[in-house]
């Protein structure tokens, strides 16, 4: 590990986090303490706390680089198939404003002696009105919910986060995933590496890089500790998926559990690469719906009053 920092200290754009994670590890930090030091996500970390206790810290580097890598594309993918259309939705607001702060005034004035293309131009101005605040307010709440969800996860305990998380619709569907996914891999891994069921939890409960995790972690060993089988305990963990509850209540011996687990942990990331498959491809051709409906819009708002006046003369 020393020699492999050494020699990334050497490439100027690795300079500064081996720097931190050199001066992490002088302090006495633990690897994945070193790591969250260094500001490294929490996808990586949790993967290094549970290499510190069961010994293999390769196979735990390479799962977490297959995981950030894996969300890296798909973000990449998102931005390729959103930065055009985003654009043009973009230009057609731009268009809409022109049109409604200098066209349709200029043709108010134009059709002051046809009632009847007066009126039809004023539906559409009142229609691309309803667009524009739309717009407006879609942003706003959109930068709302950004900063929001910050606070939330910086200054809320999991404790406070955990009703929200389980009860809201769709936000409980992602946690779900999410959650069950790292439950699953790290308590898979630590039976792996022969640590008992209850070690595991012990374990899972005492990191601090996924604080749900930890939560539950805490909240199961305290029902086991008061007399509570396992299967009356999961009922509790809606966040926990129903297969991977399954899995748990199965009476198997540790091995057989933990590939069971790191089976559904293999199934699970090719289900959210196939979700996120399927929303990149229905996006863009709704982004694309939305600027057409625009385009049409305008187009429609600036010709039919015209016809309907030259049909009037």
């Amino acid at each position: 590990m020393a020699r492999s920092l050494d020699f990334l200290h050497w490439q100027p754009q690795w300079r500064a986090v081996t720097n931190k994670l050199q001066s992490g590890l002088q302090q006495g930090m633990r690897l994945d303490e070193a790591f969250s030091f260094a500001r490294f996500s929490e996808v990586i970390v949790i993967h290094l706390y549970v290499a510190h206790h069961d010994g293999n810290l390769e196979e735990a580097l390479a799962r977490s680089y297959g995981t950030l890598q894996k969300q890296m594309q798909q973000l990449n993918k998102f931005k390729k198939v959103t930065r055009y259309p985003l654009f043009l939705l973009f230009s057609i607001f731009m268009l809409l404003l022109f049109v409604k702060l200098y066209v349709y005034p200029s043709f108010l004035n134009l059709f002051t002696y046809s009632a009847e293309s007066a009126d039809l131009l004023r539906f559409f101005s009142g229609l691309v009105n309803m667009l524009l605040m739309g717009s407006i307010l879609l942003a706003i709440a959109a930068a709302c919910f950004f900063v929001f969800q910050r606070y939330i996860r910086r200054n809320w305990t999991a404790a406070k986060k955990r009703p929200y998380l389980e009860k809201l619709p769709l936000v409980s569907r992602i946690f779900r995933t999410q959650t069950s996914f790292q439950f699953a891999i790290q308590l898979g891994n630590l039976l792996t590496a022969g640590l008992s069921f209850y070690e595991s939890l012990q374990l899972l409960s005492k990191q601090h890089y996924h604080d749900i995790l930890q939560l539950y972690c805490s909240s199961l060993l305290h029902q086991l500790a008061s007399g509570h089988t396992l299967t009356e305990c999961l009922s509790a963990y809606p966040l926990l998926d129903a297969q991977l509850q399954n899995i748990l209540r199965t009476e198997e011996d540790a091995d057989s559990q933990a590939k069971d687990l790191l089976m559904y942990a293999e199934i699970t990331t090719s289900k959210m690469e196939e979700k996120m498959k399927t929303v990149l491809q229905l996006l863009q051709p709704a982004l694309l719906c939305i600027m057409a409906l625009c385009i049409i819009i305008v187009y429609l708002s600036l010709l039919l009053p015209m016809f309907q006046m030259v049909h009037t003369l």
